[in-house]
C-alpha cells in the first residue's frame, strides 16, 4: 500500500507483475509514529516486495534475492528483515520495533505455504 508523507521515500517495485508503490521511512532522527513501517520484505515464488535498488534497506543479499525472484529465477520463498530493524534495535535500548513480531509471523506463514 502507499502512504503519502512528506518525509517518506517511495520505491517502485513490481509484485506479481503489477507495479505498486512501496513506502518506507528511514529511521534516522524520526519517530516511528510518523508512518507505518514495513520491517519485513518477502521474496520467492516468482515475486518480491523489494528490488536490487533497495540495498541500503534490504542489505546486499536481501536485495539480490528479491531481484532474482523478481526476474523469475527459481528462488525458494523467504523474507528479509530490513536494516532499519538493526538501527532501531541499537538506538532504542536493544528493543525491537513495534509491529515487527506480527510482520515476521505473516512472512513465516507465507514461507510455510
Amino acid at each position: 500500500s502507499y502512504f503519502a508523507h512528506p518525509h517518506t521515500e517511495t520505491v517502485t517495485s513490481a509484485i506479481a507483475r503489477r507495479r505498486v508503490a512501496v513506502a518506507f521511512t528511514p529511521l534516522a532522527g524520526r519517530s516511528l509514529a510518523m508512518a507505518p513501517a514495513k520491517w519485513v520484505y518477502n521474496f520467492g515464488a516468482g515475486g518480491a516486495d523489494g528490488r536490487s535498488e533497495m540495498k541500503n534497506l534490504l542489505g546486499g543479499k536481501g536485495a539480490n534475492l528479491a531481484e532474482m525472484a523478481f526476474i523469475g529465477l527459481p528462488v525458494p520463498p523467504g523474507f528479509t528483515v530490513t536494516t532499519e530493524v538493526c538501527t532501531h534495535f541499537y538506538e532504542n535500548g536493544q528493543s525491537y520495533p513495534e509491529g515487527l513480531r506480527e510482520q515476521v509471523r505473516e512472512a513465516l506463514a507465507v514461507v510455510e505455504q
